[in-house]
C-alpha cells in the first residue's frame, strides 16, 4: 500500500494537470519577474523589503546555502525573489525545495504587495503555521506543502480575501483544524490541499464547509482522517459540489456506499476515492452526468459484483473522456470481465489487480488501441493469452501474473514492454 501512495505523491509532484498549471498563470498574473526594463528605468528594490529580507533570512537555517545569492543592492535579482517591473516591490517569494528550517520571521509583514508564497518542501520540523500569514491582503497564491509546519492551522488564513489557491498539504508532522469556518471568507479559492491534516473534529461537517467556496474547482482532502461521507438528502442538504473538476477524497475511512451526489456533476474530471472502505450498491441513474470524466479511481475498497454495473454504466457515459480506470483491490469484484471494457476509445490505464475475476480475457480489449498499461494480476482468469494482446503499440507495461490456468501462447509484443506473466500454478 505504501508503495502505491507513494505513485500516487509522485505523480501529483511531477506530473501536475494542465489545469494546474493554468492555476498558477492565474494565480500569478500581477507578478512580474526582473527584466532589462528595470535596469534601464534605474529602478530597483526597495530598501526597506530588502532589509526585512534579510532579517528574514537571519531567522532561518539554510543548510544547503540556497540563499547565498542574497547578497548586493538589489534584492529584486536575489534567488527566489520577484518584484513588481515598476514599483520594484516585492510581489514573488519562490523558496520551494529550498530545503530551509528555522524560523518565519514577521519581517514578511512589510511586504504589502505580496500576492505569491510558496515554502513548500522545506524542513520546518514541526513549528506551526504564523498567523501573521493571514495578514497579506492581495495574496493569491499560498503553497506550505510538504515544509513540516505542525500543530493548529490558523484560522487567520480566512482574512486572504483573495486567495485563489491553498496547498497545505502535510509532512511528517501532524496539522489539525478546529473548525474550517474560516474557508467561507475564500470566495476566489479555485485549488484546495487539506491532504494528511487531521479534520477529525469536523468530519461530519466537512460538505459544509467546502460547500461555501463558490469558485472551488479542485478538492484534496486525502489521508484526512475523515470518516462521514453525507448522501444527501433533506435532512443533510449541504452537499452541491457538482461544479468541482477534480476531487481526491482517498485514504480516509468512510465505510459506506457511494453518495448519490458524486454522480450528478457534468464537470467531474478526475475522482480519487482508493482506500476508503465503500462497497455495496453503486448509484447507476445518473451515470450520464459524468460525461467528463478522465480519470476513476476507486481500488483497494470493497466493491463487488456491483463493480462490473459500474464498468458498463461508465462504458456509456464516459466512453470517450474515461482515460484511467482503477479497480484493483477489490476482493470481492468477481465474474467474468464484461465486453462492455472495449468501449472506453481513449483508455491508457487499465488497473483490475488483486480481484476474483475469471474466464478468459474478452476479446473486446483488443479495440482499447491507446492502452499504455493492463494490470490483472491476482485474479482467476483462464484460457489462452490472446495473440491480439501483441498488438497495443503504446502499451509499456502488462500485467497477467498469478492467473489460474492462464496458458501462454506464441505473442510478439510489439515496442518496449514489461511483461509479468508469471502463472498460478493450476489446482
Amino acid at each position: 500500500m505504501a508503495s502505491k501512495k507513494t505513485t500516487l505523491l509522485l505523480l501529483k509532484v511531477f506530473l501536475p494537470s494542465l489545469f494546474f498549471e493554468l492555476l498558477i498563470v492565474e494565480a500569478t498574473t500581477d507578478v512580474n519577474s526582473i527584466d532589462a526594463d528595470l535596469n534601464i528605468k534605474g529602478w530597483g528594490c526597495i530598501e526597506g523589503e530588502k532589509k526585512a529580507l534579510l532579517e528574514f533570512k537571519h531567522g532561518l537555517i539554510d543548510p544547503s546555502s540556497r540563499l547565498s545569492s542574497w547578497v548586493g543592492a538589489d534584492c529584486c535579482k536575489w534567488r527566489g525573489v520577484d518584484c513588481h517591473n515598476q514599483t520594484g516591490n516585492v510581489v514573488k517569494l519562490d523558496l520551494k525545495y529550498f530545503g530551509l528550517g528555522g524560523e518565519i520571521s514577521d519581517s514578511l509583514l512589510h511586504f504589502k504587495h505580496l500576492n505569491y508564497l510558496d515554502l513548500s518542501f522545506n524542513y520546518f520540523q514541526g513549528i506551526p503555521i504564523p498567523n501573521f500569514l493571514g495578514s497579506f491582503e492581495r495574496l493569491r497564491y499560498l503553497n506550505l506543502s510538504n515544509a513540516e509546519f505542525g500543530g493548529m492551522i490558523p484560522p487567520h488564513l480566512g482574512n486572504l480575501s483573495h486567495l485563489r489557491y491553498l496547498d497545505l498539504n502535510g509532512g511528517g508532522y501532524q496539522m489539525r483544524v478546529s473548525n474550517l469556518n474560516w474557508l467561507s471568507s475564500l470566495p476566489f479559492l479555485k485549488y484546495l490541499d487539506l491532504g494528511t491534516v487531521d479534520l477529525s473534529k469536523v468530519t461530519s461537517n466537512w460538505t459544509q464547509a467546502v460547500n461555501m467556496l463558490p469558485s472551488l474547482l479542485e478538492l484534496h482532502l486525502s489521508e484526512c482522517e475523515l470518516n462521514d461521507f453525507p448522501h444527501y438528502s433533506h435532512l443533510n442538504p449541504f452537499v452541491n459540489l457538482t461544479s468541482l473538476l477534480v476531487l481526491d477524497l482517498s485514504y480516509n475511512d468512510f465505510n459506506t456506499t457511494l453518495p448519490g451526489w458524486l454522480f450528478n456533476s457534468t464537470t467531474l474530471r478526475d475522482l480519487y476515492l482508493n482506500d476508503v472502505t465503500i462497497g455495496g450498491s453503486i448509484p447507476h441513474v445518473n451515470l450520464q452526468s459524468l460525461p467528463n470524466l478522465v480519470t476513476l479511481d476507486l481500488s483497494s475498497n470493497d466493491i463487488g459484483s456491483e463493480g462490473i454495473e459500474l464498468v458498463n454504466g461508465l462504458s456509456i457515459c464516459c466512453n470517450n473522456s474515461l482515460e484511467e480506470l482503477y479497480l484493483g483491490y477489490n476482493y470481492w469484484l468477481s465474474g467474468q470481465l464484461p465486453d462492455s471494457l472495449g468501449n472506453f476509445n481513449n483508455l491508457r490505464y487499465l488497473d483490475l489487480s488483486y480481484s476474483s475475476f475469471n474466464g478468459p480475457l474478452p476479446n473486446s480489449i483488443q479495440h482499447l488501441t491507446k492502452l499504455e498499461c493492463l494490470n490483472m494480476s491476482e485474479n482467476s482468469i483462464s484460457g489462452p493469452i490472446p495473440t491480439w494482446i501483441g498488438n497495443f503499440s503504446h502499451m509499456n507495461r502488462l500485467d497477467l501474473s498469478f492467473n489460474l490456468r492462464a496458458t501462454p501462447t506464441g505473442v510478439a509484443i510489439r515496442g518496449a514492454i514489461s511483461i509479468t506473466a508469471k502463472m498460478a500454478p493450476k489446482p
